[in-house]
């Protein structure tokens, strides 16, 4: 979570917020001095994004406590300028499971507005907001009447059927009812480009506003991102580590120099290592970059040690690769082969990215 910071744990999930989120209070400030806004009204603007901001965690803890009602674990939820993520330790296999994680997120917001609901209805002047054309609260009796709009739309704005939104994750479980979940991920996909294709077009038109074109963009992109990573899990979980294991690997004892490492890297055939003590106990790992820290640092004598990673993860070489994808995912480069006990190989990043870009 490099640029962020923990504002919370709840649930036993940590929540962190990126110091980007600092941009759009800035820009609510901008905003309200070019509109010629009361610093009582600036205030309530900012009071208002803080609400939203608040109600998207929400939203993230719904995916994160639907999706530990299948036994999926979320490591963090990150709050960006963008909006919010729960990152789940994996997703949900099964279509219905699925559905019900992506769901329960525009559910928490469709929630809030129904709790609300009774004030918009019994409270007259709570249509003031409406009528000012804003979604912002300007004063203290306008801050329920935005937090209604503003939930409303985030939950109809999340089941627009395009990834990175719920509503892609939705259409995907759905067709995966039917279909294997690649080719369901590739008609999901599919679909989400085209929904932000008419987004960059008819924002680059000016009908929809320049945000909705970046916006689309954005979503377009992630759409293709998802599916690749589809297709590239299904590709893991069809191979084990034995198909692409390398036997013959270099070995670093601790107090070898850096500079050892470094001419090894340079030869390109060999860009992870394991390090060994001198009685052949595997004592850590060497990675790529860590090499090149020593290198950025101009510290070539050091010794092998003082960069190596003592975070050790063996895996068998009947194991899948998706599980060695899974493992590597929290940044570890290199992986030895064990049977009995007994270091047989060695698989780390660069083999797995060789084998994902075979046909």
């Amino acid at each position: 979570m490099k640029g962020a910071v923990k504002i919370l744990t709840a649930f036993n999930i940590p929540v962190f917020i990126h110091w980007s989120f600092g941009l759009i209070l800035a820009y609510v400030l901008f905003v309200s001095n070019e509109q010629g806004l009361s610093s009582s009204e600036a205030l309530w603007a900012l009071i208002t994004v803080l609400g939203l901001f608040f109600c998207v965690t929400l939203h993230e803890f719904g995916h994160a406590l639907a999706a530990r009602r299948y036994g999926v674990g979320t490591k963090d939820i990150a709050l960006y300028p963008i909006g919010g993520i729960a990152r789940l330790e994996r997703l949900p296999k099964k279509p219905i499971q699925e559905f019900v994680v992506a769901i329960a997120g525009p559910l928490v917001n469709f929630a809030i507005a129904l709790i609300l609901l009774p004030y918009m209805i019994f409270v007259p002047s709570s249509l003031d907001i409406i009528e000012k054309g804003s979604s912002f609260a300007g004063t203290a009796s306008d801050f329920l009447p935005a937090m209604f709009i503003l939930n409303l739309g985030l939950g109809i704005f999340n089941l627009i059927p395009a990834f990175p939104m719920d509503g892609g994750r939705i259409f995907r479980a759905l067709m995966s009812i039917k279909l294997d979940r690649v080719k369901a991920t590739l008609i999901a996909a599919r679909l989400g480009q085209i929904i932000a294709a008419l987004a960059v077009f008819y924002g680059l038109q000016g009908k929809l506003g320049v945000t909705s074109a970046f916006i689309g963009f954005f979503i377009f992109m992630m759409a293709q991102q998802e599916y690749r990573f589809v297709k590239t899990e299904a590709k893991f979980d069809s191979a084990f580590v034995k198909d692409i294991m390398r036997v013959n690997f270099t070995r670093f004892f601790p107090e070898e120099p850096m500079y050892s490492a470094i001419n090894e890297l340079r030869k390109d055939v060999e860009r992870n290592f394991l390090v060994f003590s001198r009685d052949e106990k595997l004592v850590g790992i060497l990675g790529q970059k860590d090499i090149l820290k020593a290198m950025k640092e101009e510290r070539r004598t050091s010794e092998v040690y003082q960069y190596m990673s003592q975070k050790i993860v063996g895996v068998s070489k009947e194991m899948r690769l998706k599980q060695v994808f899974e493992v590597m995912q929290d940044g570890i480069s290199i992986c030895p082969v064990m049977e009995d006990s007994e270091v047989i190989g060695v698989i780390d990043v660069t083999a797995m990215n060789n084998f994902m870009r075979k046909k």
